[in-house]
């Protein structure tokens, strides 16, 4: 993102920290069952969780579906070297 302004509307939506769906979704960085990490139209974002399932990707619209336990998320910028243990 480097400073430059966007008007990208991004939403990230929980449900019962077992359901997640997350849009502005670029491509997945990484993915296994202790979580992901995305790169989106606002950074990349880092989920982390127990049991955590990829259950729909669809690029085309940008959109990403997560069930299992979410227990955080955050965006972390290019100087991070990883987050929650995992790396980039």
């Amino acid at each position: 993102m480097n400073g430059e302004q966007t008007n990208t509307i991004q939403n990230v939506t929980l449900c019962n920290r077992e359901s997640l769906t997350v849009t502005g979704v670029r491509e997945v960085l990484s993915y296994d069952e202790a979580g992901a990490i995305f790169d989106t139209e606002l950074g990349k974002l880092c989920v982390d969780g127990e049991n955590i399932a990829l259950t729909r990707l669809d690029l085309s619209r940008n959109e990403a579906d997560i069930t299992g336990k979410i227990n955080a998320l955050a965006y972390i910028d290019k100087k991070a070297k990883g987050l929650f243990g995992k790396k980039q």
